[in-house]
């Protein structure tokens, strides 16, 4: 009883649309690394990288969402994928395999379990109304004067505006449950909680692109939490502020939707990521490579410039999600050197540029 209260609490910390949403989306991920593990017979590391990259968003959704059953599970999945990626004679059991999916999905299925039967919580497969917008077309409505043309058109046209994005979701509702999960995951990682900074300029994004940029910035911002953001103590000796900051800033450039995701850490790791991919044998010990061809290295799958790794990050998968997830939508990801002053050489201040088609989005004015 003292569980299922917990998991009830959780539940109701996220509500309905968005709990329905990471269900679906685990049971998604779930399926699809059934059919992967019931249809290979040897270890593959395309198939291996496929298992680790759905599993880890898993995970990173329910600990988003504080649903740490699941994250629990989940992490002893990935586990098993771990050392199948690093030995690839090792022996793919797929009774093994197959067994923990099916505790993850138990562990999955225990909450929509609780959902239905202690919440009666259902969402509404329609279509998506934002309610902030609905308040925009009555302020609109409202305010118009019938007696002014100027008034009038002007009016027209931004319900015009707003009418067409009926379907959308703005960008600070799809990060909503990530912030919110910041101070958590910095307390983890013995950080300070870090300063969000949103810029959307008007710009939303269509549901179902949404859904999929959940789990992208599930692993967007965790990482920049993780490898970027510095412990108070050693941005202080650097001249700067304990607090580090996150920054979105989304954009329209060239028919084409630009969301650019900073921080204010040290940076990448130029140095490490080459010692780690030339030990990966990725790259050859006097190959030369540019400095934004090392940079793209960090989107090798299982390649990581953690020192540990842990339930939270550490074995290559979330940069490699992140590519994935968006180049399903149409789009890419690339690395941008940024013009922030460089404290350390072994270390680039950077962005992540993720890149969509125009269609992907509505700019409301």
């Amino acid at each position: 009883q003292k569980a299922e209260l917990q998991i009830i609490g959780q539940i109701l910390s996220v509500g309905p649309d968005k709990f329905t949403n990471f269900i679906k989306d685990a049971n998604r991920f779930l399926d699809e690394n059934e059919q992967l593990i019931k249809a290979t017979q040897s270890s593959s590391a395309d198939v291996i990288a496929t298992l680790f990259r759905n599993m880890h968003t898993i995970k990173g959704n329910a600990r988003t969402y504080g649903f740490m059953g699941v994250t629990d599970v989940a992490h002893e999945a990935e586990t098993s994928y771990d050392v199948l990626r690093k030995n690839p004679n090792a022996f793919f059991d797929k009774e093994i395999l197959l067994s923990e999916l099916a505790r993850t999905r138990e562990r999955v299925e225990n909450y929509a379990t609780i959902n239905k039967e202690k919440l009666s919580n259902t969402s509404s497969d329609g279509v998506y109304v934002d309610l902030m917008l609905i308040d925009k077309l009555r302020v609109v409505l409202n305010d118009v004067n019938e007696h002014d043309v100027n008034a009038l058109r002007s009016a027209v046209r931004t319900v015009k505006s707003i009418s067409g994005a009926i379907g959308t979701e703005s960008i600070a509702a799809l990060l909503d449950a990530i912030t919110r999960s910041m101070p958590e995951l910095a307390q983890r990682l013995g950080k300070v909680a870090p300063h969000i900074v949103i810029k959307d300029n008007g710009i939303r994004l269509a549901v179902e692109v949404a859904q999929v940029m959940k789990n992208v910035f599930t692993h967007g911002f965790r990482n920049a939490m993780d490898h970027g953001i510095e412990t108070a103590a050693e941005r202080t000796a650097q001249g700067k502020p304990e607090q580090g900051t996150i920054t979105l800033d989304v954009s329209e450039e060239g028919g084409r939707v630009i969301l650019a995701l900073s921080d204010d850490g040290r940076g990448l790791a130029l140095r490490k990521l080459r010692d780690k991919a030339t030990a990966q044998g990725i790259v050859y010990p006097n190959e030369e490579l540019s400095e934004l061809e090392l940079a793209d290295l960090i989107f090798q799958s299982g390649l990581s410039t953690a020192g540990n790794v842990s339930d939270i990050s550490g074995r290559g998968v979330g940069m490699d999600a992140m590519r994935k997830f968006v180049e399903k939508l149409g789009g890419n990801v690339e690395i941008r050197f940024s013009k922030a002053s460089i404290v350390d050489p072994d270390y680039r201040p950077f962005e992540s540029r993720i890149i969509l088609p125009a269609v992907c989005a509505v700019k409301v004015a």
